[in-house]
This record gives C-alpha cells, sequence and structure tokens, in this order.
C-alpha cells in the first residue's frame, strides 16, 4: 500500500505480516542458496568411494588367495599392552 510522508512523497508501507512473510522468503533463498554452494565446492564423492571400496575388496580376496585361503596368516600378531 502507498501513502504520502510528512513532505508529501510517496511511500510504499508493508503489514507486519508481509513484512514477516518477505523475510522468510528472503531467508529461505539465502539457505537455497548456501546448500546449492555448498554442494558446489563439495562434490558428491560416492561414486568414488564405491570404486574405492570395490578395490579394497579385491585387494583383500587377493591377500586371501595368496596366503591360501587364511588371510590371518599375513597379519601382524596381536599386540601385548
Amino acid at each position: 500500500m502507498k501513502v504520502k510522508n510528512e513532505q508529501g512523497e510517496e511511500i510504499e508501507v508493508f503489514t507486519e505480516a508481509e513484512m514477516q512473510e518477505k523475510s522468510k522468503t528472503v531467508a529461505e533463498e539465502a539457505a537455497k542458496k548456501a546448500i546449492e554452494d555448498f554442494k558446489a565446492a563439495n562434490p558428491d564423492k560416492t561414486a568414488e568411494l564405491t570404486d574405492l571400496q570395490a578395490k579394497l575388496k579385491k585387494a583383500e580376496d587377493d591377500i586371501v588367495a595368496a596366503s591360501g585361503g587364511n588371510a590371518e596368516q599375513n597379519q601382524a600378531p596381536p599386540r601385548i599392552p
């Protein structure tokens, strides 16, 4: 809504409800932007992690196969405190 101030200039005024709604909208937009910025700076590594886990599993299987099926014989003895 527009009203005239003391100098006769027409200015726009808002109700409390309109201000709260605008504030909520601005906050939501800022949160979305922050999430997008975070995602851009920290790309998803799921595919890379899955690949590394598969390579680790294969390496572990190769160790078991090379040790004649007993992977524990290639491990260091437990430490005694």
